[in-house]
């Protein structure tokens, strides 16, 4: 272990490239121990919970190297050691065991729904109302374990959390997912700012949050990393965009998907975290929510017929000689491809 914190230590206080490669060897002896911390945990964990064995200590790691596009911090590593080990492997399904290293006593060990996007959004909530009033509500459709990514919203601050359960709602495409959830959200009451994160982790769409703002006929800003001003009757927030970000302001009530960047998120306080354990979150189907079950699931307006590798491409021809043989020979090429 002190290897791997003082290895940490000295990235943190030289975080560059440069001394990044430089000290290579030192962070694959690091990453080795660290690697078989992560098998150790395992074998451990493994005593009570025999569905997270079987994979590979090194396939459940991240990766030092940030994504930092769209982050005011351009240091270009996280200087932890990460690892989530659940039975799908790294992936939060159903739930899993979280690992973090990192020097300065900022190490821990838990348990549950890894989903930053949840929880930044939560606490960026929790903060306003700490500030002007209001109340927080976190809500989700699934099965019941999804209760664990409730209990983690309530843990942060929320007062109250819902979870939208029905068989019916099995294979439900994005638009029927949105719509049922616009369903629910009206059900319950009314609202001034609907915060979702940016995408989910299996189909990777990005679609319901802008779903759920069109079924409720309210206004949209979608990939925002930073509020600036909330008002009586609007909201001014900064979004991700292809040109890079731009400020907005939209009129309340409002969606907005959420950047992992908007916020750093606060760690939820034992006493929250064991009240969070002992409520008792509501279970709503579609008739509660009003929902049509013959317009969710496999009712949807979408299905996926099929999930498949797909082939790798073949190797490129390079085409030599002078100018004009090489446009000639190019475009009889697209011709017997038909290409052209």
């Amino acid at each position: 272990m002190e290897l791997i914190l003082r290895y940490l230590a000295d990235l943190e206080a030289n975080n560059s490239r440069e001394w990044y490669h430089a000290h290579r060897a030192d962070y694959q002896q690091a990453s080795a121990q660290f690697e078989a911390l992560v098998g150790a945990l395992m074998d451990r964990i493994g005593t009570f919970d025999s569905a997270i064995l079987g994979h590979e200590p090194k396939s459940l790691t991240f990766k030092l190297v940030r994504d930092t596009r769209f982050s005011r911090d351009k240091s270009p590593y996280n200087p932890a050691f990460r690892a989530h080990i659940a039975p799908m492997g790294k992936l939060p399904i159903p739930v899993g065991y979280y690992l973090m290293i990192r020097p300065g006593g900022r190490s821990f060990l838990g348990g549950g729904l890894f989903a930053d996007m949840f929880k930044d959004a939560t606490r960026m909530v929790r903060d306003h109302v700490s500030e002007h009033g209001g109340e927080v509500s976190v809500i989700t459709a699934g099965d019941d374990s999804c209760k664990t990514a409730l209990r983690i919203g309530l843990s942060m601050g929320a007062e109250k959390a819902y979870l939208v359960c029905d068989s019916a709602l099995e294979d439900s495409d994005t638009w029927a997912t949105s719509y049922t959830l616009a369903k629910a959200i009206a059900s319950i009451g009314s609202f001034d700012v609907i915060l979702c994160g940016k995408q989910a982790i299996d189909d990777d769409a990005g679609q319901v949050a802008a779903g759920i703002a069109e079924q409720l006929g309210i206004s949209q800003v979608t990939y925002v990393n930073e509020i600036r001003e909330v008002t009586a009757s609007s909201i001014i927030v900064k979004r991700v965009c292809p040109a890079g970000e731009e400020v907005v302001t939209a009129s309340l009530p409002v969606v907005l998907s959420c950047e992992k960047s908007l916020n750093e998120p606060r760690y939820p306080t034992l006493k929250r975290t064991r009240m969070a354990n002992r409520v008792e979150i509501p279970t709503l189907d579609c008739a509660a929510i009003g929902a049509d079950a013959g317009k969710v699931g496999k009712n949807s307006p979408s299905a996926v017929k099929r999930l498949y590798t797909p082939a790798p491409r073949q190797s490129g021809e390079i085409l030599k000689g002078e100018a004009d043989e090489i446009a000639r020979t190019g475009v009889q090429k697209l011709v017997d491809q038909k290409v052209i």
